[in-house]
């Protein structure tokens, strides 16, 4: 049950990431998929996102590891 909690707070903490993207605070985002990482270090679409705006930062290396 708290695993799946874990993952509820994590897609939370996702889409305020991508909502944060959307008008355009980067660094918000980053803060938030990061949250949404540490509460559940499996949870892909945080990678895919982080990796977004890390390749929109110019940060390829990073991106390129968050997409692997």
């Amino acid at each position: 049950r708290a695993l799946s909690r874990a993952g509820d707070v994590a897609a939370i903490y996702c889409n305020r990431g991508l909502a944060r993207k959307m008008l355009g605070d980067l660094a918000g985002s980053v803060a938030d998929f990061e949250g949404a990482l540490r509460l559940d270090d499996k949870f892909a679409p945080a990678y895919l996102a982080r990796g977004s705006v890390r390749a929109l930062t110019g940060d390829v290396q990073g991106a390129v590891r968050d997409l692997e």
